[in-house]
């Protein structure tokens, strides 16, 4: 029976947002999160990369959303495009700059039950063959999973009853059904989940039963600025839809993008809800000497991550 293993991780080498499930003794690589937020006028737009490295064919992948998503994909170059586009500028001291400081501003699908669980869309999406299933109970969700081949960790149910609790009742669950390669598997794709939400909102409660410290890293395209409690602040200023010429209907109107970074011990991990800032400042990072600050350095491992999955996928298929 596969192992329920719910992480909610992100690497240079794994992407996702949700519960990663892999074989009991099987592993998976993770370390950081990244996601793509757009929320305008009550609509949230949840758009998430998974790029992972395992030796499992069964892989299957499970995000909560607190109302009905409509399930698409995303061009994946949309990721460092962004991480390209929030970079740092490099200065050295004493040339042309204000060496004050480390910053500057600037300018009814199917299955149903009596007990409360109901298949309401399905489809594939590249490598994946997802549905999207309403609970109403923990239990329920935990037997529907176990009668699909999965066996939950200690714990798993009272994360699932976290969300619940919430009326949080929606839950994407999208599995690998393409295994021609049962060895190093490498996949990357980019899911977007659109549902409503009067507010800003990242799931990450779920994160807790992976046992897994990780850096959260988020960009954020709304109407204002936006923060979190102890989010720092990489990159802010406003867009339009000239911005990012390579991906139609990312920037459909003039809007406000915000780029937050925190780590994570498993213990302070709860649902991240976005509030406006209190201004809409400019805002890009300065590295002085040529330097690499610990966010570029992630932005960057995220970036080779999936060509460093093939390569050691590749080494180890020839051993």
């Amino acid at each position: 029976m596969r192992l329920l293993a719910l992480i909610l991780a992100l690497t240079g080498v794994l992407y996702a947002d949700g519960a990663i499930f892999v074989p009991g003794q099987e592993q998976i690589q993770e370390n950081a999160q990244v996601a793509i937020i757009k929320h305008i006028t009550g609509q949230e737009e949840l758009t998430i990369a998974t790029a992972f490295y395992t030796r499992s064919s069964d892989v299957a992948w499970v995000i909560p959303v607190p109302a009905l998503p409509n399930v698409d994909t995303v061009p994946s170059g949309l990721f460092p495009a962004l991480q390209q586009y929030t970079l740092p500028l490099h200065r050295n001291p004493g040339l042309d700059c204000a060496c004050g400081g480390s910053a500057m501003p600037v300018g009814g699908y199917g299955y149903a039950d009596s007990s409360g669980l109901n298949e309401v869309s399905g489809g594939i999406l590249g490598a994946y063959e997802y549905e999207v299933v309403q609970a109403s109970r923990a239990d329920t969700l935990s037997s529907y999973l176990q009668g699909h081949g999965f066996s939950l960790p200690a714990g798993a149910t009272d994360v699932l009853n976290h969300y619940l609790l919430k009326n949080w009742n929606y839950f994407m669950i999208a599995r690998l059904h393409d295994t021609t390669d049962t060895n190093y598997m490498s996949r990357f794709i980019g899911i977007r989940l659109t549902f409503a939400s009067d507010s800003i909102v990242y799931p990450l409660y779920i994160s807790r039963i992976g046992g897994t410290s990780n850096g959260v890293v988020l960009y954020v395209l709304a109407n204002h600025r936006q923060m979190f409690k102890g989010g720092e602040l990489l990159y802010s200023g406003p867009v339009n839809a000239g911005t990012f010429p390579n991906f139609p209907g990312f920037v459909d109107q003039p809007a406000y993008l915000t780029k937050l970074y925190k780590f994570f011990q498993p213990a302070d991990m709860q649902d991240i809800s976005l509030q406006q800032a209190p201004d809409d400042k400019s805002y890009r990072a300065i590295e002085f000497n040529g330097g690499m600050g610990y966010a570029a350095m992630l932005g960057i491992f995220a970036l080779f991550g999936v060509m460093l999955a093939v390569q050691i996928g590749r080494a180890r298929r020839r051993e």
